[in-house]
């Protein structure tokens, strides 16, 4: 009785290393001319497949390979097979669809691509294969966010997942008012000087200026209700210049309308929050001077 365990215990054995002596076979000859070499021609190539440890995510399954697709099968399915190595993806609280699903293959390919990070599509690409809505903004804008038009939705986005809603990098608020504090338009200042909300007066921080007067001053930066960007602005693109939206949702059941025209030193609101406002980024010597000619006093 005894022996007859070691026999078969000694069978299994074989059969083990007769399965994982294939398995390294048929990693280091996958990439053959006869087999899968077209696996190593794109740009990137996942490196269990550059490195031949095609057994990291495949392993063989008893039958005849090559000559059946069963030969192999994966370790584990769908995105639990990537979790595996790639343990730090989906830990956040509000995680991408896909990772949500176990779907990385909606973004990636498994074995290699031309574009960076496996990815199906470039650039923006990728995510319009979704975001069909953003798309058509993007599209359709009169001007349009740089990193949106440029293909680099992760300036402002995590791919995977966030700490805070939409997949964002750094919080934005969700409100229409808000304190000014470094810390509410930390998205924003990921790129933009946030000079140009602190001083009053100035001739170079910003654009938007009345002379040397801040208008984005006036306009964001107060203690209780500072105005955030999307009270004026398109975050992917807008339907007139300087991403400015022609009506502005998230103020009740209210759309705030405005018409923005552009002149060769600034512009003019018509905006339902406040009556027109025109300003110039001409010198305060000059703007002095056109106020006294309007009211009569040269």
């Amino acid at each position: 009785m005894h022996m007859k365990k070691l026999v078969l215990w000694g069978a299994v054995q074989f059969f083990a290393s007769f399965l994982f002596a294939s398995s390294v076979a048929a990693a280091d000859g996958c990439l053959v001319s006869d087999c899968h070499a077209d696996l190593a021609l794109p740009k990137v190539v996942h490196s269990p497949v550059s490195e031949g440890e095609c057994e990291s995510c495949h392993q063989a399954t008893g039958a005849k390979h090559p000559g059946s697709a069963k030969g192999f099968k994966a370790v584990a399915r769908g995105g639990e097979l990537c979790l595996q190595c790639h343990d730090d993806v989906g830990n956040e609280p509000n995680r991408h669809g896909p990772v949500r699903a176990g779907r990385c293959n909606f973004c990636h390919t498994p074995h290699a691509s031309d574009n960076p990070a496996l990815l199906l599509g470039s650039g923006n690409k990728i995510c319009f294969y979704c975001h069909g809505g953003i798309e058509r903004i993007v599209k359709n804008a009169r001007s349009q966010h740089a990193p949106v038009a440029e293909g680099r939705c992760w300036d402002c986005h995590k791919p995977h997942g966030s700490e805070f809603k939409p997949l964002l990098k750094d919080y934005y608020p969700a409100e229409f008012y808000t304190p000014y504090r470094y810390e509410n338009f930390a998205l924003c200042f990921r790129c933009h000087d946030d000079r140009a909300f602190l001083y009053e007066r100035t001739s170079e921080a910003t654009s938007f200026r009345n002379g040397d007067y801040n208008l984005h001053v006036l306009h964001v930066n107060k203690a209780k209700k500072g105005r955030v960007c999307k009270s004026c602005h398109g975050v992917h693109g807008g339907d007139q210049d300087k991403l400015i939206l022609s009506k502005i949702p998230g103020f009740g059941s209210w759309e705030i309308p405005i018409n923005f025209q552009r002149t060769a030193n600034g512009g003019t609101c018509f905006v339902g929050c406040h009556k027109p406002k025109t300003y110039d980024r001409l010198s305060q010597q000059q703007i002095l001077r056109e106020q006294k000619t309007i009211f009569g006093q040269e």
